[in-house]
């Protein structure tokens, strides 16, 4: 093992091609596609800012080149709303070495402490990162970062939606239901917010997120996420009183937007009112939604240990189609 870690540079968004097609070459497919979307997001917005890069160097030259020997570490970052950054990849090879573990532990180390002060000089105080392997796993923990959450992530499609008049809240309940969508009413917006926010007292879903961020962060990050939408965001009242709400992103599919499939994002209730078929209350809204918009399909990820939500769901038609977990880093001020 080396004596001393690698050296290390920043990569500028404009010479980022060589890092990306390196790191993409050491993930699985479905992995890099969605790391392309993320970069694809920010480019499209104009928001190459947003995008970090880190690879270890030899002298002035970058030693993790496509397809070469060389030993080599990368890894990958955006920022994200509220003081937040998701780390997309982070890898190393070492082509010299049939067993390298130690030394890419050390490169790995090395990008990774180089990312973290960038990310932290733009005020990141919370990074998000997901696995789908027990490589994965290893690596993030051996960084310091802490398991959140198993998530499944589950598929509905339109042959499985149930038969609701266009329009319909339910017929699962019988409580004095009003919905509003949100759309420019800044009234409402407040309103739902801020029963988004109480709504994650007491959750099932993702707990261990409450110990990186507040209420009000999370709930900032759907806010001035790129793909926040009020005329999907909706407010559920019972009897005149705000008591739950639900989060809808809709994800173009092809080139005029048609046809979107439609995320959950988040859908929450106040503490007193669970338990009381509310859930599939939010539930019926969100499909309604997506059937009016004549969606592709229905798309949601929920934590595994919410039993409750997850039978809710199963017995509702969804069926999973992807497993990951979620793991949280702090940046210390």
């Amino acid at each position: 093992m080396p004596n001393s870690p690698p050296p290390t540079r920043d990569i500028p968004a404009g010479q980022l091609t060589e890092c990306l097609l390196w790191l993409l070459a050491t993930v699985p497919v479905s992995r890099a596609q969605w790391i392309v979307a993320q970069l694809t997001e920010r480019v499209e917005r104009k928001r190459l800012r947003d995008i970090f890069a880190v690879q270890t160097m030899s002298e002035n030259e970058v030693l993790a080149t496509v397809g070469g020997n060389n030993f080599g570490a990368a890894a990958l970052a955006v920022l994200s709303p509220a003081g937040a950054a998701t780390l997309l990849a982070i890898s190393a090879r070492d082509g010299t070495n049939p067993s390298p573990t130690e030394v890419e532990a050390q490169a790995i180390r090395a990008v990774w402490d180089r990312l973290q002060a960038q990310l932290a000089a733009e005020n990141v105080r919370f990074v998000q990162a997901s696995s789908d392997s027990s490589d994965d796993e290893a690596r993030l923990a051996q960084l310091g970062f802490q398991r959140l959450a198993d998530l499944a992530l589950m598929i509905l499609e339109p042959a499985q939606w149930p038969k609701l008049p266009a329009g319909s809240l339910t017929r699962s309940t019988t409580e004095n239901l009003d919905w509003q969508v949100v759309g420019d009413d800044s009234g409402r917006l407040v309103a739902v917010c801020q029963v988004a926010e109480q709504s994650f007292a007491q959750t099932k879903d993702c707990p261990r997120l409450g110990e990186f961020r507040s209420a009000a962060e999370i709930v900032a990050g759907y806010r001035e996420s790129a793909q926040f939408d009020p005329s999907l965001w909706h407010l559920l009242s019972v009897d005149g009183e705000p008591v739950g709400c639900l989060f809808l992103t809709a994800h173009p599919v092809g080139d005029n937007g048609a046809n979107a499939a439609i995320e959950i994002a988040y859908m929450g209730l106040l503490p007193a009112y669970r338990q009381r078929g509310l859930g599939r209350v939010l539930l019926d809204r969100a499909i309604d939604t997506a059937r009016q918009r004549q969606a592709s399909r229905m798309v949601l990820a929920v934590d595994r240990e919410n039993c409750s939500a997850l039978d809710l769901y199963r017995r509702g038609g969804w069926t999973e189609a992807a497993a990951e977990t979620v793991w949280g880093f702090q940046i210390s001020p």
